[in-house]
């Protein structure tokens, strides 16, 4: 049962308190570092809907300060922040120019994300504002939740902001203040920062502007495709939702958007629910935060050590044993079903979308990745899915286009076959499942089939009917993903009895 924000925390300094909030300093019970932290309780009766607090609360948008701990109990909202309230900015900061302009840049940047979104900021102070290192933060703390019957668009709130703050240190022309979006005005900011909006194929969109933001000289690529990037750097000061004893290296995922801008969008979106909704989960690899230039997305994630099919591909998967096979096929089914708990299909896996955290095998825990194709259902019976929406992967596609919670279980089977097998697939690699017929399919996955692709290694005859059950042509057929975990759950137990004995 989850502790409550009393059981955690430890009450210190008051230092507001409002009709619409409480603000104070805690330390948590227990942790001998006594790191002091902020709490900010939001009272009942705010002129703010749930889903709009909600929303506010769950963004992960890279400019705003990250939540380290929330609660609920009687109605209030109590949300934990690591304590930056020495960086509260003044307005003497501003009076240098070179400052000034980069967080006149990160504010548009952030109130156009805002914007896009559809999420309301009142800003009236300039110590509504962080800079740490160099990068401009909002925070919940700050925000003015009694202005909520005042409402001006985000691009007015802005405009009022910079003439009071910023007119004097930084001209924006009138005609570009004219304009009722954001673009032009975040383009003469890229410029005056120092052409940060240029444009190079080879390095990758907007990667001047990570340069600058990080103060980061190098980014090593990972791969670079027509469709997207993946680069990784050594961890900055500035990157403050990243965990600063684990994480050393960060990895930069964007798209390439020239010639597919309707399916960035679609997948963009669809990174970002998934990354908010299952940031917090240990067995699912969505990242930090994630940034957006002009529909240009970036989503930052922790360095793992590689994925299945890099191990897939290495020598050493020859030696795979049973206690290998069966452990890890219980740790990729545990993963799944925290996404089932939530009623989502992932309709992409494939072991390049496992990722691991340690070199060896038997040691590693798995992280499901890359949920740009994947859907939130709206209870278990939802079964519609758009051929536009499926996955590109057909290697490990299902036989049905239809798409239900049964779906992934049966490129769980694919995968944890394709393990078991020492890394080598089964089936027609090249044109996968979707177009097999029942024959054909019983050709490569019948349980007997299955036992002889098998046979260099001794399986339980339980694993070998559960890969076959996983892989039946008919959905209804496979078994769901709470029995595939508590059938090799009893497997590794058996196992490691056996072992003692």
């Amino acid at each position: 049962m989850a502790q409550s924000f009393e059981q955690k925390y430890i009450a210190g300094q008051l230092i507001q308190d409002q009709n619409t909030k409480k603000i104070q300093r805690v330390k948590q019970k227990g942790n001998q570092k006594q790191n002091e932290y902020i709490s900010l309780h939001i009272k009942k009766g705010i002129n703010l809907s749930e889903e709009e607090l909600n929303n506010l609360i769950s963004c992960r948008f890279l400019n705003l300060l990250p939540i380290f701990d929330k609660f609920e109990h009687n109605g209030e909202r109590i949300i934990v922040y690591k304590d930056y309230l020495n960086f509260i900015l003044e307005e003497n900061s501003l009076q240098d120019q070179i400052t000034a302009k980069r967080i006149l840049l990160q504010l548009f940047l952030t109130f156009a994300e805002l914007e896009e979104r559809k999420y309301y900021w009142p800003l009236n102070s300039i110590q509504q504002l962080y800079y740490y290192k160099e990068m401009m933060f909002l925070s919940l703390i700050e925000y003015d939740f009694s202005k909520q019957n005042q409402r001006e668009t985000n691009l007015e709130i802005l405009k009022r902001f910079y003439t009071k703050y910023f007119s004097q240190i930084i001209k924006i022309p009138d005609d570009l203040l004219q304009e009722n979006s954001f673009e032009q005005i975040i383009n003469f900011l890229l410029k005056i920062n120092g052409d940060l909006g240029k444009q190079d194929y080879l390095r990758g969109p907007y990667e001047n502007l990570l340069q600058n933001l990080f103060k980061v000289k190098i980014f090593n690529k990972i791969y670079d495709t027509n469709q997207s990037i993946v680069k990784y750097f050594q961890r900055p000061e500035n990157f403050i939702c990243a965990d600063e004893q684990q994480d050393q290296q960060i990895v930069y995922k964007t798209l390439r958007k020239q010639n597919y801008e309707g399916i960035v969008e679609l997948q963009t979106n669809r990174q970002i629910e998934f990354l908010e909704l299952f940031y917090n989960c240990s067995h699912m690899a969505v990242g930090y935060a994630y940034f957006r230039v002009l529909k240009q997305p970036f989503f930052f994630m922790r360095k793992y050590y590689g994925t299945l099919q890099d191990k897939f591909s290495q020598q050493e998967i020859q030696q795979i044993n049973q206690k290998t096979a069966l452990q890890i096929s219980s740790r990729i089914a545990y993963a799944l079903m925290e996404l089932q708990k939530n009623i989502i299909i992932h309709r992409d896996l494939k072991p390049d979308n496992l990722y691991l955290d340690k070199e060896e095998l038997i040691y590693s825990a798995i992280y499901v990745a890359d949920f740009d194709r994947s859907k939130v259902l709206m209870n278990q019976n939802d079964d519609q899915m758009t051929i536009e929406h499926q996955s590109n992967t057909c290697r490990y596609d299902p036989p049905e286009t239809d798409g239900s919670l049964k779906y992934d279980i049966f490129q769980y089977g694919l995968i944890i076959l394709q393990l078991a097998n020492k890394g080598q697939y089964v089936g027609n690699e090249n044109a996968g499942c979707r177009y097999l017929n029942e024959e054909e399919l019983h050709k490569y996955y019948s349980e007997q089939s299955i036992a002889n692709q098998l046979n260099h290694t001794q399986y339980p005859q339980k694993f070998i009917e559960l890969i076959a059950r996983c892989l039946k042509m008919k959905p209804k057929d496979r078994p769901s993903i709470q029995e595939v975990y508590e059938i090799l759950k009893d497997l590794c137990q058996r196992l490691t009895i056996k072992k003692k004995n």
